[in-house]
Order: C-alpha cells, then structure tokens, then sequence
C-alpha cells in the first residue's frame, strides 16, 4: 500500500505484512531521506538542477559526487576519501576514467560516437571496427587476437569468426535465433509459437526439448529429450507452487503474504523453512539434510553475523566503504583484510599473525603472492592479460604460448618442453604431446567429445577408455582401458537405478520421493538407510556374514552426536567453529584447534601428541607422548619435502608443475608420474586408469587390477564387492575419522581405500593434493581461498575443514559435506573432476585462482579443459551473446548507481535485477567457458554490482559475496570500464570478447 502527500509524492510504503519504508523530500521534491522498515536511514543531499551531491548510509558513511559545467558527473568519492574521476569528450561519451591510485583508461570514439578504442594504463589498445550500418565487425586485443562479426541481412543470418573457428546463426523475420551452426556441421533448432514463446529445442545431437504452456504462457511441462516429463503448477498469484517429477514425486513452495518463499515441502514430507526480517533478508533457515542456519545483519544490509552447523560462529567486520576488514571464527581467531586505493586485497593477516601480500598489474591480475615466511611467487602476462610465465620462490620457472586464438598451445619450463596441443577445430578432437613422462619417448593423448561437448573418448598411448549417453546426456555405458563395461538405467527422474558391470554384476538403487537413496543391492549384499529431516539416521548391512546396523544419532540442528553399530557407540563433541573436537567410544580421543584451525594437540587416552607451525602454516614439528619427535622441512612453495621421525625418515621431489614425482620412504623410493591431463598416471611402473568423465576422481584400473568405485557406497576390486559401511561417501572410522580406511595395501606402494580412492606408500591421493592421514593434512597448500570466517580458514594445508566425520575433499580441494558430493553427483553437466584436480596442482595455493586465471588451467586450456568445460560456451556465438549481456549489465549497472540514491522512484531494484540477471547470464557462459578466466570473475563482480539493490531482499550465501558486492558498488563506474576493455580480450578459451 503506498500512502501520498497532496502533491502525490509517495510518503510510505507499507508491505501486505505491515512492514513501511517512508520516504522524506525537501521543497523541490527531491529524496532527502529514507526510512527502511528495520530502522536504516539513508540520507541524500543535492545540488542545483536537484543533482545528487551526498549519500550517506545508515552507518553515517558518506558519497560524495562532483559534476562538471555540462552536468554530468565528473567525480565520485567513496567514504574512504578515493576518487574514481571521469571525463567527457565533446560529444558527451565517455573519454577517460582516472582510477584512484592514477591509473588511467581511455576510450576513443568516431565521429559517429561508436567506441573504436580503449586504451588500458599500460598503453595497450583493445579495437572495435564498425560497418557501414553502425554494427560491430572486428574486435581485437593489444596481442592482435581478433574476432569478426558478418551480418547477411537477406539470408537472416550472423556469423563470429575467431582465427580457426565460425558460428552462425540463422534469424527468423522477427529476428529470434532459429538454428545455430558450428564449423563441425552441428547445429541446435529452437522452435517459436505463434506468440513467440520457445516451445521445442533441438540440441546439436538431435535431442528434442518440449515446453507446453498454459494460455498465460507459463510453463506447465518440460518433456525432456529423453522422454522425462516435469510439471509445473502456478498459485492464483501466477507464482510457482508445484513442481511434479516423472516419477510424481510433488515439491510445493508456499509464500508469506509479501510473497517471499517461506516453505518447501518436499516429496517425501520433509520440509525446509526461511524466516526473513522486515526488510526481507532471511535471518534463519530449517533445511531438511543441511541443518539449521541463523544470520544477522547491520542497517548497511551486510551480514555481521553467522551460525550454521558447517562453519559454526561467524562475525564480520566492514569499513565505511563496506569491504570486508575481519572475520571472525567461532574460536575467537580474527582474519583481517587490506585493500590499496582501487579495492583490490594487498593483505591478509590470518589470527596467528601469519600475512599474506598481494600487488597487482595494472590490468587487475595477480602479479606477485608474498607468503606469512617471505616467499614471493611472481608471474608474468602479455598485453592482453594471459600469463606467460610463472616463478616459484625457489626459481622455477613455468611458461606458456598461446596460438592466433589466444589458447594455450604448449607449456613449458622455459628451456624444456612439458606439453604441446593441437586441436582439429572442424570435429573439436584435441592430441596432447606429453614430455612429463618418465620414458625417452612422449606420450599422446586424445580426447573426443560429442556434438554437446560430452566426453566420449579418453586415450593416453594405447589405454583407451569410452563413453556413451543418452539424449539428457546421463552417461548410459562406460568401456574402460581395462576392458570392463559398465552400463546405467535411471528412472524417470533420471537416478541412477541399476548398473551392470561385466565383472561385477548387478547393482541396483532405490530412493525416497526426495531423492535419498533408500537401499543398494549388489549379488547378496544389500545395504539400506533410514532418514529423518533429510539426514542418515540407520544403515543396515546384510551380507553372508550376517546383518549389521549402525545408528546415526543427530542433535536438533543435525550434528552428528553419535554413532552405534554392534561394536559400540562413538559419542562426538563440536567446538564453536564446528571442529570436530571428541570422539568418546573405548578410547578417548580428543582434538585441539589453535584460532586459525590448525591441529596443536591430540589426545589419545591420556596420551598427548602435540604439533607446531610456522608463520605459514606449515607443520614442523610433531611431538608425541614419549617426547620423540618429527621435523618437517617445506620447499619454496610450501610443499612438504622432508619429514624426519625418530624411526623412519621420508623426502618428497615434486616437479615444476607442482605435481609429487618421488618418495622416498624406508630405504625405497617410489616413482611417480602425473600425465599432463592431472591424473596420476603410473606408480613405480604400474599403470592407473581413471574413468575422466566422472563427477569425482574415479579410479577404473591399478596396474593389472580392475576398480570400480560405484555409486551408493560400494567398491568393487579385482572381482569383489566391498561395502563402506553407514557413510556412503568415504568409508570413515568411527573412532578416528582422520585415518584411512583402506580396502587393499596394494602391492608395493600403489594401494586402494575403501572409497575407491588411489593410496600411494600411505598417502591417500585426492585429485590436486595428497593426504597425510599421520600429519592429519595435505603436503601442498590449498589453492582456493578458504571461506570467510571458517576455523580452518588461516590453515591451508587443513583436511575436510577439521571434520572428517561430517565433511571430505575428494578434490583435494575445498572440504564439502557428503550431501553437497551426492547433489554434484546427480547433477548433468560437463564433467569436471580432473579439471579441478589440474587447476590445483601448479599453485598450490599462491596465484589465488579467484583473483587471477590460473595458469595450470591456461596450460590446460586447450587441453583437458577443452572437453571438460562447456563446449556451447566456448563457441562463437554464445561469447558473443556474453559479451552483449556483459555490455546490458555494464549499463544498468552504472543506471544503478545514478538512481540508487532516489528511492522514491523504486528503479534501482528493476535496473539491479536488470543488470543482475545480465551479469549472471554472461558470468555462467564465461565461468562454463574457462571457471578460472579473470574475466568470469569480473562477470561475476558485475552481476553483484546488479544484486546490491536487491542485497535487502535476497540472501547471499557468503559475507565475502557482500563485501565485494557493496565494493563493486562504489566502484561500479571503474568495473564497467574495466570490463568493457575486457570484452575486447581473447583471455583463456580465446573467444572472451565474443
């Protein structure tokens, strides 16, 4: 309801809920002040001709704005004194932004104002060319990589053109995209009604999608290409209510009278709840296999506060500009954040003093990581912003070149050549020439993919493994270089319900309505599990031996309290950064964490081992009960290369990719080689296969032994099925759920856990990083930045966030819950387990792949990365729709920050959402086409610029998200340019500014 003044000004807003935003104006009607329904007051000055001169928030931090003798604005000062200057040339476009710290952007436009250059502050210049109809023709990077646009007006067509590769697409008479052709021949049909509605697709490989909708056109059923039917029902408001599976399995929202979603009721009856404030922000939430979580936010809308069940207590700290400054772990340990002049992190301090510093190159990348002990990591990059060498701290040097695309063509040491790529661009097919190997002779690898860039051939030398899916791209046959098959049915839903192996036999699933799966029978093993509130709560096991069932006990916020089976229970305590801190059966074991969540004690019955780090969060010294010790010794990098203990010693070598090759242990050593795909290729001569397309790291083969690592807790080895037991994702001792739980020593040092996952001489291989289950962590850093808050967020070397029992790492990566691996596991999308795996070998850890493109995942570009991500993202004609979303959330999100300040009209919400929806639409074809592109991330920078408006009504999931989306607001003007020069780029993929 709004209420009015005499002169029709609104004066209040007040919500079907009863909640009122008031709004105050002076005597020329401008806004002057702003009253949220939760008390935040926003107050807005303003200058002759109602120009806005101030914002001040409702913290008091103030922006000013300074305008020139032609009105437009001129200077934007945040609250922190920096000030993003623009001018204009003399037909009113925008001519040059002047960064804080002095750093200049040009832009060159014609006489027509179409902008033909943009000159970055180290001179480079990114080029625009235009036809004789004002249309984009060419555009090019300072490197001369360069994309060309035709338009054939009569035959309805446009077509991109990068250096080896073409798309067109074919346009109806009211200009809709009705067919899209690729330069291998394959082409996707969408299909219009006479209302223009999209009502059938057809995909590259035949597959036909239908859309039914009723006469308001909304959707009501989507009949996949595989037959799989899902229907949609709408509330008398036009809002979704219910969604109906093939299998009729209903999932109903339901909303709160300001038709926020407040429940959702799954097909099983669990239900997840949302409480939000006054402002619409969610302030708790009940969700069923999650737990509980609760936040709180100041009158800025930033969260300031967080507890869940994964990350425990949380607080946050922001300055006036609102970038995050501290976050607090539940332990009380304070990680705090620097920025320089342009809001780019210089520094993070983690709780035990430990600083990590940053500087940058003018185009925003990554130039140089400086470690807590001094070591500096320093990396190169041509005009155009991809990497062309990197230097660890103790000189080793990797380097790459890049062909007329802007992919990376071969990886090398400098002097010595590591991988070299060609790529058939008509059929996609990539050859790998692999020098890492340990003969004289290099190995090739090929990799093939379908027409919807799935993968469905993987060769190293003559080892040669298959696929084949069905029309919704569910993997339906596997043939490995072992010469196993395996075939999949899935139900109506598409779940996996029954695989046949040729070795061993039949697997059959089943779940609840909800998805949980409910049982698994394999020969005369069976296996079921019981649920409440979404969580396991009894595992039976019924086997030759007899039946077996283990009690998982839950408190009412879904911690795992106890576990039971017929050999006892294990009781678990939580500290306040939910670390596992106890676990009480026969024995008493007991974990100690320091604020920056690195294991300092554990007691074992009394016994004490105690451990001790460095500045950068390297153990070096373990000292147990007897007083006996063990040393540990690190190269540059911060990858273990010596352990010394009073038994037994061990040297790790690692090569200039950052991948282990050696170990040596016990007067043996043990050879290792890493292909240059990532996967752990041989052992001591024995050969590993790995099924590559699986959602997570798969081994199918050890040397001359079969592996199968099925779905829903069982590992087949040899001609033998073995069960995990009550935890389907990783076969966890109850009493240590630190140890590796392994179902065959191997011979020599190659051996297998229970999860099917590769050990070697005691370490436990997880994708990019090898796990020490003695040393309770990984002998490299982790090289994603940690989550904000988290008690092992100052630890980079922490396994499954301090809670093996409840969280794992099969990527080596950042921890995961068991629920978040079976939801990535369902999920259809191209398969990136070995990508991931690859992404973190090289760096461990010091180029953050988040602020810069990593570039092991360059190295990769052309490689493994080019079957494992998105082929449609990659093509021609979907980097050119990104690039025209890029320019639409570029715009309204600069529209944002010029009527954000005047609520009254209520357009910054709809510009946002705008803005929002273009930035994530063109930061998903980025992120598919290369997720480690500086310039995804920048997609992503922007659609948070979009979403600030709407930050009072939607919940981000992380306060890091917050602080760059309130950053990117008060630099939204330096963004936008920034990216527009980006556009132009041919980064990692080449094809970016398409």
């Amino acid at each position: 309801m709004l209420t009015r003044d005499e002169a029709g000004r609104v004066l209040a807003n007040t919500s079907p809920s009863g909640h009122q935003t008031k709004w105050s104006y002076d005597a020329a009607g401008n806004v002057t002040r702003r009253e949220d329904a939760d008390g935040a007051v926003w107050g807005f000055e303003y200058g002759a001709g109602a120009t806005l001169l101030a914002q001040t928030d409702p913290l008091g931090a103030r922006t000013e704005y300074e305008y020139g003798a032609h009105g437009a604005l001129t200077k934007q000062r945040d609250p922190l004194g920096r000030v993003v200057e623009q001018r204009l040339d003399t037909f009113g476009n925008l001519a040059a932004v002047v960064l804080p710290d002095g750093a200049e952007w040009l832009l060159h436009h014609d006489g027509l104002s179409r902008l033909r250059e943009v000159i970055d502050p180290d001179g480079g210049v990114w080029q625009r060319d235009y036809d004789a109809n004002g249309a984009l023709t060419r555009v090019a990077d300072p490197t001369g990589v360069t994309l060309r646009t035709a338009r054939d007006r009569q035959a309805r067509t446009e077509t991109a053109a990068s250096a080896f590769t073409s798309t067109t697409i074919e346009l109806d008479e009211f200009g809709r995209p009705v067919r899209t052709t690729r330069q291998d021949g394959g082409s996707a049909v969408t299909v219009y009604d006479l209302c223009g509605r999209v009502v059938e697709e057809v995909d590259a490989e035949g597959g036909l999608t239908r859309y039914e909708r009723d006469p308001s056109g909304r959707v009501v059923r989507v009949i996949s290409a595989a037959g799989r039917e899902t229907r949609f029902e709408y509330d008398a408001c036009g809002r979704p209510a219910v969604m109906i599976d093939g299998a009729g399995g209903r999932t109903e929202l339901r909303y709160d009278a300001d038709s926020r979603v407040v429940e959702q009721w799954l097909p099983n009856g669990d239900v997840a709840r949302a409480k939000h404030d006054s402002v619409g922000r969610i302030v708790a939430e009940h969700v069923p296999g999650r737990g509980v979580a609760r936040y709180r936010y100041d009158l800025a809308g930033r969260i300031v506060a967080a507890q869940d069940t994964r990350y425990g207590q949380r607080t946050f700290e922001y300055d006036p500009a609102g970038q995050l400054i501290t976050a607090t772990n539940g332990l009380g340990g304070k990680t705090r954040y620097d920025y320089d002049e342009q809001g780019r992190i210089v520094a993070i301090t983690d709780p035990v003093g430990g600083v990590v510093r940053r500087t940058y190159t003018s185009l925003n990348r990554v130039d140089s990581v400086t470690d807590g002990l001094g070591r500096t990591t320093v990396g190169t990059y041509d005009a155009a912003g991809r990497q062309l060498t990197q230097t660890d701290p103790d000189g080793r040097r990797l380097a790459w070149k890049y062909d007329a695309e802007g992919l990376v063509c071969s990886v090398s040491t400098g002097e010595r050549a590591l991988s070299e790529t060609a790529v058939d661009h008509r059929t996609g097919a990539l050859t790998v020439t692999d020098f890492t190997g340990p003969g004289a002779s290099p190995v090739t690898h090929r990799v093939k993919r379908d027409r919807l860039g799935r993968v469905v051939l993987r060769a190293r030398g003559d080892e040669v493994t298959r696929w084949e899916y069905d029309a919704d791209g569910d993997r339906r046959t596997l043939f490995t270089a072992t010469g196993d098959e395996a075939r999949y049915s899935y139900d109506e839903v598409g779940r996996l319900v029954r695989v046949e192996h040729s070795a061993f036999g039949v697997i059959s699933y089943s779940y609840d309505p909800a998805g949980n799966l409910l049982s698994v029978v394999a020969g005369d093993r069976a296996q079921t599990w019981a649920y409440r509130d979404g969580f396991a709560v009894e595992h039976t096991l019924t086997d030759a031996d007899g039946v077996t069932t283990t009690r998982i006990k839950r408190d009412p916020e879904g911690r795992i309290i106890e576990v039971a089976d017929g050999d006892g229970a294990t009781a678990y305590e939580y500290d306040a950064a939910e670390q596992l801190a106890r676990a009480v059966s026969e024995t008493d074991r007991a974990w100690e964490y320091d604020a920056a969540g690195r294991l300092v004690r554990e007691h074992a019955d009394a016994q004490t081992t105690e451990y001790e780090y460095d500045l950068a969060g390297q153990l070096t010294k373990r000292t147990a009960v007897d007083g006996r010790q063990t040393r540990y010794e690190y190269d540059g990098a911060g990858r273990r290369t010596r352990d010394d203990g009073p038994d037994s010693s061990s040297v790790f070598a690692w090569d200039e990719r950052g991948w282990l090759t050696s170990i040596k242990r016990a007067g043996e050593e043990h050879r290792l080689w890493v292909d240059a795909l990532g996967e752990l290729a041989e052992v001591d001569g024995d050969r590993v296969t790995w099924d590559s397309a699986a959602r997570t790291p798969s081994v199918t083969g050890l040397g001359a032994r079969r592996v199968f690592a099925s779905a829903g807790g069982f590992t087949g080895l040899e001609d033998e099925l073995a069960s995990l037991g009550w935890r389907p994702a990783r076969a966890t001792q109850t009493d240590d759920p630190w140890a590796t739980v392994g179902l065959s020593p191997g011979d020599g040092a190659l051996g297998l856990t229970a999860n099917g996952v590769p050990t070697v001489a005691g370490l436990e291989w997880m994708g990019a990083r090898a796990y020490d289950p003695g040393s309770r962590g990984f002998l490299s850093v982790d090289p994603l930045q940690p989550v904000a808050g988290a008690g092992w967020a100052g630890n980079p070397y922490s396994y499954a966030g301090n809670d093996p029992l409840r969280e794992l790492d099969p990527f080596g990566l950042s921890p995961v819950t068991d629920a978040e691996l079976q939801a990535w596991d369902r999920m259809r999308l191209a398969p990136l387990s070995l990508v991931f795996a690859s992404l973190a070998a090289v760096q461990n850890g010091y180029l953050d792949a988040v602020l810069r493109a990593h570039p092991y995942a360059r190295g990769l570009s052309h490689t493994w990365g080019e079957f494992s991500r998105g082929d449609w993202a990659r093509e021609p004609v979907w980097q050119w729709i990104g690039n025209g979303l890029n320019v639409i959330s570029t715009l309204t999100g600069i529209a944002t920050l010029v009527v954000l300040p005047t609520p009254a009209v209520g357009a910054a919400p709809l510009l946002g959402l705008v803005s929002f929806v273009a930035g994530v639409g063109s930061a998903v074809i980025e992120v598919a086409a290369d997720p480690t592109s500086p310039s995804s991330w920048a997609g992503g920078a922007l659609a948070l610029l979009g979403a600030f408006p709407l930050i009072k009504v939607v919940k981000v999931a992380e306060p890091i998200a917050i602080s760059l989306a309130i950053g990117n607001f008060h630099w939204g003007m330096v963004t936008s340019i920034v990216k527009t020069g980006e556009l132009l780029q041919a980064d990692t993929g080449g094809e970016e500014e398409r």
